[in-house]
């Protein structure tokens, strides 16, 4: 967290390809600043960058494709099933607007998302909620498939009433640390594996549970 992936969507502080153009200025002349993938501000993780015109292409045709998995883990609110899914249709409220809308039927303006999850473990609420309306956390892994929808995790649990905790702005519980419990693990492109060490914040709250 700290550095959100994306122009003008997503400026509230520092933006990573301003960051990525300061370390490697030849990034300014490629699309995005390389960048294949983007996560919010708000949420860690792998992002991938491309340092050439060609792998830019073919990261590109990788997410258009659907040859690019991409793995999360979440602390969710709530009791969750042990796998799951879910495709359901997200759009954009309005011009200004910070959240995303989700319906399961599509409309004009909707984008189909899907993912599926298996719940990890499942506790009471501990210590580290500064809330403490939940009656218990579920810790998931999600698995993506292709580039994804806005929002697309944390808009599609709040959804389905399982809100990410520390994620007030989709209704979750809030706690004692900056950014929300969502973590992007793994990128997973054809037979190429990328992967993220477990954010501290994460580890800690993990380590409540054992």
């Amino acid at each position: 967290a700290g550095a959100g992936a994306g122009g003008d969507q997503y400026r509230e502080s520092q933006v990573l390809e301003d960051w990525l153009q300061a370390v490697c200025p030849r990034l300014t002349s490629l699309p995005e600043s390389g960048l294949a993938n983007r996560l919010d501000q708000v949420t860690s993780g792998c992002v991938l960058v491309a340092k050439s015109q060609e792998v830019a292409g073919d990261l590109l045709a990788c997410v258009q494709s659907g040859r690019i998995r991409k793995t999360y883990w979440a602390i969710l609110e709530g009791e969750i099933a042990d796998t799951g899914s879910f495709e359901l249709h997200f759009y954009s409220r309005y011009k200004r607007s910070k959240k995303i809308s989700v319906t399961e039927k599509g409309g004009p303006r909707g984008k189909l998302g899907s993912c599926s999850w298996r719940c990890l473990q499942t506790h009471l609420v501990p210590s580290f909620l500064a809330d403490a309306r939940a009656s218990a956390l579920s810790a998931v892994e999600v698995d993506l498939k292709g580039g994804g929808q806005r929002h697309q995790i944390r808009a599609g649990f709040a959804f389905l009433g399982h809100p990410i905790v520390g994620d007030v702005l989709y209704g979750g519980p809030s706690w004692n640390f900056d950014g929300i419990a969502l973590h992007s693990k793994c990128v997973c492109v054809e037979d190429i594996e990328i992967s993220s060490p477990t954010p501290e914040r994460m580890q800690w709250a993990f380590k409540q549970w054992e």
